[in-house]
């Protein structure tokens, strides 16, 4: 994994009315690549409300392994925060900035992408339809796991996106006013149930945390992981075929 960088860009938007140099996104963001890649397809991250790359790299190294690479970015530390917790912070132009920041990286082929978050960061990837941006073209992928707040799970991208959304069916937060429901109804979703399943089921450790003055439970759940991956796997061959051993000398 290498940090990147700087460019000669002077500013570099995230969403509206936020701006941040690309020295700053360049230090918050890392690369995982596959070994002398070329022009591989990338994965884009999004973190959830408790900020943290930890997730986030254990999933690009495997990928890495499919001959994809990935762009982590920390979401909170750009905005100088630890985590998301107690904010309304959009956030969903971040993957967007990386990708413009990182387009002459002959390791990435930026223009054939995917979007990948968990809880509040797979809302934020379902969020992220970047149709102002004539540089960067839709993504071909969403990976979005339990994602919604308070029964919404809006889905922002159109036809030439693939959108798939994970969620257990023990997941005490998609049940927290119907936010799994709505992923299951919204237009233009894939929806996965997975059985027996909690939030955080991609994890490896289990965790309660507190939202809207309730405690919720994150427990890791290895044979919905395996179930998850290999969906994402299938997607990733689909979408992006051949690319992905042009992508390994």
């Amino acid at each position: 994994m290498k940090r990147l960088l700087p460019t000669v860009l002077a500013v570099l938007f995230l969403t509206a009315c936020q701006t941040v140099s690309p020295e700053r996104l360049a230090e918050k963001t890392r690369v995982v690549a596959p070994e002398n890649a070329h022009a591989a397809p990338v994965v884009v991250f999004y973190q959830g409300t408790g900020g943290g790359d930890r997730r986030a790299l254990v999933w690009a190294e495997w990928f890495k392994q499919r001959g994809v690479a990935s762009i982590v970015v920390d979401n909170a530390g750009l905005r100088g925060l630890s985590s998301f917790s107690g904010t309304a912070t959009d956030y969903s132009g971040d993957a967007f900035a990386a990708l413009r920041l990182l387009k002459a990286d002959p390791r990435l082929d930026t223009r054939h992408y995917a979007l990948m978050g968990f809880s509040r960061g797979g809302t934020q990837a379902m969020a992220a339809n970047w149709g102002r941006d004539k540089d960067i073209p839709p993504a071909d992928l969403v990976f979005a796991f339990y994602p919604g707040n308070e029964g919404a799970c809006a889905n922002s991208h159109g036809k030439e996106t693939a959108v798939h959304v994970f969620y257990g069916d023990l997941d005490e937060w998609g049940s927290f006013n119907g936010n799994r429901d709505a992923c299951a109804r919204e237009t233009g979703v894939v929806f996965h149930p997975m059985k027996g399943a909690h939030h955080g089921f991609d994890d490896d450790k289990e965790s309660r945390w507190n939202a809207a003055g309730q405690s919720f439970l994150s427990r890791p759940n290895p044979q919905a992981l395996a179930e998850a991956r290999a969906i994402i796997d299938a997607q990733i061959k689909a979408a992006w075929g051949e690319r992905l051993e042009r992508a390994r000398p």
